[in-house]
C-alpha cells in the first residue's frame, strides 16, 4: 500500500538466492510488463526483478498519474517491501522516461544502504520544464499561464505541484550513489538538454551514454550493443 493508501501492484521474479534485485520503473501510460526487454537482460545476468505498475497505471490503483514525483515515494515503499521480504538484498534502480524521472527524484531521498546504484534512461530532470515543452509542442498553449492555472487543482487532486515539485536537479545534488544516465540525441520528447542538466547536478560517481540517432526511449533499440555493454560495465 502506498503512503496515501493506494493498493499498488508489481510483478516479482525471484531466482537464485535473491541477493540482488533490479527494480524497473516504466514510463507514462505503460505498465510493469512493458519493461520486459530490460527484465530479460537482467534476469539472464542472474538478478531477481521487481516490475511495479506505477500509480494510475496497469493494475495499480489511483486516478492521477504521479509524473515521477509521488512515484518516488512509491518506489521507496517498494524498496522497503523487498527489504522486509528478502532481508535487505542488494538493490539496483532503473527507470525509463517517467520511470527515469522517478528514479532521479528518489535519489534525493534517504535511501537504505543496500541500494547500490541507479540507471536512468531518457528521464526528465524537471517536471515543470517537461510539461511546458509538451504544452508548447503538442497543444500550442501559453505554458506558463496554463501551469499556473492548473497548479491548485493538481495539488488538491494529485498531491503535487507542477510548478514547484519534480525538481530532479535538486534531488541529484543530494545524491551520492553511482548513477548511469542514458539519452538518445534524436529524442524530441524529452530533450537531450535534460541529460546535460542531470549530469551537471549529480554529485555522486556518474557516467553518461548518448546514443546517436536514438529517439525517445529507443536507445536500447538503436544501439543495443553499446547500451548493454555500458550498463553491464557500470554495474560491474
Amino acid at each position: 500500500h502506498s503512503f496515501d493508501g493506494l493498493r499498488l501492484r508489481a510483478r516479482l521474479l525471484v531466482q537464485g538466492d535473491a541477493r540482488r534485485f533490479v527494480i524497473l520503473c516504466h514510463g507514462y501510460h505503460a505498465h510493469g510488463a512493458s519493461m520486459a526487454h530490460f527484465a530479460r537482460h537482467f534476469y539472464r545476468m542472474g538478478a531477481s526483478l521487481l516490475l511495479p505498475d506505477a500509480r494510475a497505471h496497469g493494475n495499480s490503483e489511483g486516478r492521477y498519474t504521479g509524473m515521477g514525483w509521488t512515484d518516488r515515494l512509491d518506489l521507496l515503499g517498494w524498496i522497503d517491501e523487498l527489504n522486509r521480504r528478502f532481508n535487505s538484498p542488494e538493490i539496483i534502480l532503473m527507470g525509463v522516461s517517467m520511470g527515469g524521472a522517478t528514479v532521479m527524484n528518489a535519489l534525493g531521498e534517504s535511501l537504505p544502504s543496500n541500494v547500490v546504484c541507479a540507471i536512468e534512461d531518457c528521464g526528465y530532470v524537471s517536471l515543470r520544464d517537461e510539461l511546458k515543452w509538451q504544452l508548447k509542442r503538442y497543444y500550442h498553449l501559453p505554458a506558463s499561464l496554463f501551469l499556473y492555472l492548473a497548479d491548485l487543482p493538481c495539488r488538491l487532486l494529485a498531491g503535487y505541484s507542477p510548478l514547484r515539485d519534480g525538481d530532479g536537479e535538486a534531488a541529484l545534488r543530494r545524491c551520492t550513489l553511482p548513477l548511469l544516465m542514458i539519452h538518445g540525441d534524436a529524442d524530441d520528447f524529452v530533450l537531450p538538454d535534460m541529460l546535460k542538466r542531470a549530469y551537471a547536478a549529480a554529485n555522486g560517481p556518474k557516467l553518461r551514454l548518448v546514443v546517436p540517432g536514438a529517439a525517445h526511449a529507443e536507445s536500447v533499440l538503436a544501439d543495443s550493443h553499446a547500451y548493454w555493454r555500458t550498463v553491464d560495465a557500470f554495474i560491474a
